[in-house]
């Protein structure tokens, strides 16, 4: 016995009949990007539907948060942004 199963490319994949059938591939809409692709979630409730309410954060969006988690002051952040370590 063996499993076969075709081998997609990301956007074959968002695009497939089977995501689409399922609601696993959304658009959300960016303000700055427009619609944007995104998963869906894969689980489906009788009660309880679920439903997304913005994209998620851009790249980087947090940066300063995390590293400022991490210890890092402001003179140390704008060190590694003259770098473009950041």
């Amino acid at each position: 016995d063996c499993c076969l199963t075709p081998v997609l490319s990301p956007e074959e994949a968002f695009h497939s009949e089977q995501l689409q059938a399922r609601s696993a591939a959304i658009a959300l809409d960016d303000p700055d990007l427009g619609p944007v692709a995104a998963q869906g979630s894969p689980f489906h409730f009788s009660e309880t539907p679920i439903s997304f309410r913005e994209p998620p954060p851009g790249h980087s969006a947090h940066t300063n948060e995390v590293l400022q988690e991490l210890g890092y002051t402001e003179s140390e952040l704008e060190e590694l942004r003259k770098r473009r370590a950041i």
